[in-house]
């Protein structure tokens, strides 16, 4: 049987959360245009992503079945914790993880996080004369963005982390956010959005990731859920609290535009005709878009931010200003710290060095 060559980085069974005829129309950033409805088979994939083989594809096929049935257990019951602690519920929460790896979006931060880090050490190298003739071409090619590193196995040691990622996630605090007005979310060809607005304004280093204090994360499941992960330390759910809350507008709003801000190259959504609220809401956020190409910075003496004499570099992931205003979520007094939970981390780790082994 010849590889499949089509393959999806983001997989047809999310998305037929949002379409009950296997079709959706897209509104694509670029173009500022909303294209007609597509059968999701031909949507976010590429040629070849993963590998020429297929290998990669048909494991993770076997995989998403049973993501599937964690996926419409949580959607029909309209209910996280109506999963078994345990085996269910780690496969939820790895669903997460493993989309928010494995998309294009992703690949392009891996590919320019790699690109960056090559110059900057080349160009350490070249200030101190130890550069042949080849690597000063070769910095001259990154210099000029005639040239970049595609970091195949950097990404792929992502997904494996992150198919343990369940673990990083188990302390956070499930909500179901029920559209109300019928409005509908939309979904980006990147739909996990990690989001930190404890800490991100005063931070330059470190305040974005699965392991930080103080992290959210929003994760649209239907036209109609929106999954909300949060920090229990950091924040605190006010009113009523439970489980399944049901928003207006201005919510559903919000949320969508944060899809717009880290969406690569097009967002999705059930009812065609939506092309003028997409553009409004692209407008709206524009000056927020999310970039792929990561801060790399040479830090050569001591600096108060590292634990270290020694020369260091910085690698911060970009993050945008942007975040929903949600009125049912207050945040609490409480220090950064990096590691939220070292007790998972060190779990997560010894997990993943097993998985390689």
């Amino acid at each position: 049987m010849p590889p499949r060559k089509r393959q999806h980085f983001l997989p047809q069974l999310y998305m037929r959360g949002f379409t009950d005829n296997e079709r959706l129309p897209s509104y694509q950033l670029n173009r500022r245009e909303e294209f007609p409805p597509t059968n999701i088979r031909n949507l976010c994939y590429e040629n070849y992503f993963y590998d020429e083989t297929g290998d990669t594809e048909e494991a993770m096929g076997e995989l998403e079945g049973e993501f599937a049935r964690v996926l419409r257990t949580v959607i029909n019951e309209e209910s996280v914790r109506t999963l078994s602690h345990g085996e269910e519920l780690n496969l939820f929460l790895t669903f997460i993880t493993h989309i928010h790896a494995r998309t294009k979006a992703a690949r392009e931060e891996t590919n320019e996080f790699a690109t960056e880090l090559t110059r900057t050490l080349l160009e350490i190298k070249t200030r101190v004369g130890n550069t042949d003739e080849s690597q000063k071409e070769l910095l001259t090619s990154l210099q000029n963005g005639d040239t970049r590193v595609e970091a195949d196995a950097l990404f792929n040691n992502q997904e494996v982390e992150a198919l343990c990622g369940h673990i990083l996630v188990a302390d956070l605090e499930p909500i179901l956010l029920k559209d109300s007005t019928g409005r509908g979310y939309i979904f980006a060809d990147h739909p996990v959005v990690l989001d930190n607005p404890a800490f991100k304004q005063d931070l330059d280093i470190g305040s974005l990731g699965w392991k930080t204090r103080g992290l959210q994360i929003y994760f649209p499941l239907t036209t109609d859920l929106c999954l909300f992960l949060y920090d229990p330390v950091a924040y605190t759910e006010s009113g009523a609290p439970g489980e399944v809350i049901e928003v207006g507008s201005g919510t559903v709003e919000d949320i969508n535009k944060l899809q717009l801000v880290h969406a690569l190259d097009a967002v999705f959504y059930r009812e065609h005709g939506r092309e003028l609220e997409m553009q409004i809401l692209h407008e709206e956020i524009e000056d927020h878009r999310k970039s792929t190409q990561p801060d790399v910075e040479y830090v050569p003496g001591v600096d108060d931010r590292f634990d270290t004499p020694n020369p260091a570099i910085q690698f911060t992931r970009p993050t945008s200003e942007y975040s929903p205003d949600l009125p049912f979520i207050e945040t609490d007094e409480c220090e950064f710290t990096s590691i939220r939970s070292p007790q998972l981390a060190e779990l997560h780790e010894t997990v993943v060095e097993a998985f390689n082994e």
